[in-house]
This record gives structure tokens, sequence and C-alpha cells, in this order.
């Protein structure tokens, strides 16, 4: 029994390997690119863009681990479906039910790493690639940008959407929370030098010092805000830049895309348990010769849950409760769940 879980262990690892290798580079292609290009327009030492490739690789790795644990596991059960790799394990003293379980285990042990991966790896290596990139690239960076947030002095801005010098979705945060200000729309202007950010139909929230529980809002039509900062130091990060536990702890909980990266994050990495579910019975199916129905099978299913997967993420910006992202996790346990037990009947 020991010989045979080391060779399996062996073989799914080396196509994991495999398979993990494939969808990096089909995810990774584009992005790689850009930074070639970035490198050669800018004349900037090689080993730079290297490191900015490589910092690349984590923060696409939480989302290609699902896709090759699938793969993997349905080529694996595919080639022990066969008739002489039943025997084999028959004869090992190994039950069907055994292989299930070990499958099982594999993707709760792959769905931990990935939680690693997408909890502090990702965030931190997608952060230096950020700052490596805008330290190649020699075009100006615009004080405000869209989807990111900016840390001017006290005051911390986000921005959904920016055209120009047009704004939309504003939130500002001020007083280490204590003073939220948002904004559907708003226009940056100068003025005397100054930059000025033009806020309109918003409100502002602030918490009362004697009462913390207590907290007034004040509506308004428009709203002029100085944005010069102070200091040389501006502090950028984007949603991807911070890690699980920093955006559970984040004081203005009441945007949407806040909560929509955590639980993301959060449903990706369970995604390998919930895929394994369903990858098991249909490598039941699929015999070892038919490597042709493996990777079709794993194009179709991986598909249709990104597909499903991004459009519940665009309808969880808008306000719908996020929790909905473990929708497509939800479906593959409950589909897998019942292949298995016709299979297993």
């Amino acid at each position: 029994m020991k010989l045979f879980y080391m060779y399996f262990g062996k073989h799914f690892a080396f196509i994991f390997f495999i398979s993990l290798l494939f969808f990096l580079f089909l995810t990774t292609t584009e992005k790689i690119v850009s930074v070639i290009s970035l490198v050669i327009k800018n004349k900037v030492p090689i080993f730079l863009g290297i490191k900015a490739i490589l910092f690349l690789i984590p923060s696409c790795l939480g989302f290609v681990i699902p896709m090759a644990f699938l793969m993997s596991t349905i080529i694996e059960i595919g080639k022990f479906s066969s008739s002489r790799a039943l025997i084999a394990m028959e004869t090992c003293g190994i039950s069907m039910g055994m292989l299930i379980i070990s499958f099982i285990f594999l993707g709760l042990l792959i769905s931990s790493v990935a939680f690693f991966i997408n909890e502090k790896l990702s965030p931190i290596a997608s952060f230096k690639q950020f700052l490596l990139c805008e330290e190649i690239s020699s075009e100006k960076i615009e004080l405000l940008e869209e989807k990111t947030f900016t840390k001017i002095d006290e005051r911390e801005i986000y921005l959904e959407k920016k055209y120009k010098e047009y704004l939309k979705g504003i939130y500002i945060t001020e007083e280490d929370g204590k003073r939220v200000i948002f904004a559907k729309e708003g226009e940056i202007k100068k003025e005397d030098d100054v930059s000025l950010l033009l806020l309109k139909k918003g409100s502002i929230h602030e918490i009362d010092e004697k009462n913390p529980k207590k907290h007034r809002i004040l509506n308004f039509k428009s709203l002029s805000l100085p944005i010069e900062p102070k200091k040389q130091e501006i502090e950028r990060k984007k949603l991807s830049h911070f890690t699980l536990s920093e955006l559970k702890n984040k004081k203005d909980k009441s945007n949407p895309s806040i909560m929509t990266e955590y639980q993301k994050r959060l449903a990706i990495s369970f995604a390998p348990f919930f895929l394994s579910l369903i990858a098991i019975p249909i490598g039941f199916i699929i015999k070892r010769n038919e490597m042709l129905f493996s990777l079709s099978f794993s194009t179709i299913i991986i598909l249709s849950y990104y597909i499903m997967f991004l459009g519940l993420e665009a309808l969880s910006r808008k306000g719908i409760n996020p929790t909905i992202l473990w929708l497509p996790n939800i479906i593959s346990c409950l589909i897998g769940s019942t292949m298995l037990k016709r299979h297993l009947r």
C-alpha cells in the first residue's frame, strides 16, 4: 500500500506541475509581453524586467491552481479507472472509496496552499511588482487612479471609475476612519496651482467623539476638498495589494469592492476542494487513453466556472451580497456529489 501511494503521489505531482506550467503560460503571456515592451521602451536593466515577471507569477497562481488541479485529477482518475489499474489497487488492498478519499484530501491540501498564496504571497508580490513597474516606467503617474487606494496625508481616497478629470464612486476616509465621505460623482479641478476634488451628490458620515456608537450623516450637493499632498510621499495600493486580514480590517466596509475582493479570494482558494468533487466522477467516465476528452472536459468546466465567477463578481461590485461568489463552488459540490453517488452505486 505504501509503494502504491508513493507511486500515486509522484505521478500526480508530475501531472499537476505540467498542468500548472501550462495554465501559467496561458495566463501570464500577455502580461510578460507588456513588461518586456516596458523594459525595451524605457531601456532599463534586464534584471529589473526578470524581477517584475517573477513577482507576477504568485499573483496568477491563485487562479491557476484550481485549473491545474481539476485537469490533473481528471487525468489521474481516468488512468486508475482502467481495468489493469483496478486489479493492481485491489491487490494492494486499496478500495475505490479509499482512492476517492485520497483525491478529496488532496483537494483540501491544495486549497490550503491556495489560501496561503491568496492571503499573503499574492498581494505582497503583486504590490512589489506594481512598485517595480512604476520604477521601470518613466511616465508621470497621475495623482489619483481608479480602483486604487491613494493615501494623501491623513486622507485615503478610492475611486470606482475615472475618465480624465471626471470621477465616479468616490470613497474618502479621514482621521483614521472617524470621518467617511461618499460621493456618486466628482471631478478634479485646478485653482491657483492647487488641485481640488469637487464632489457631487454625496454624504459625510462622522462618528461622535463623545459617544463612538453614534454617528451623524450630512448630505451635500457639492463639496470641495484640496488633494495636494503636504508631503512628497504618496502611498498607493490597489485592492489586489491588500492581504485578506488588511481587507477585513478596513474601516470603509460599506465599499462593495472591498468585500467583493475579500470573498473572491476566499472562494477561489477553496475552489480545488469543490472542483475535486466534480473532477473525480468525470475521471471515472473518461478512460486512460482518452486524453483529448480529458482536456475537453477540463476546458469546459474551467470556462463555465470562471465565466460564472466573473459574472457574479461584477454583480457583487454593484452592491449585491458578495457571498454570492461562493455559488460556483456550491454548484460544483452539488453536481459532483450527485455524480459520485451514482457512480458508487
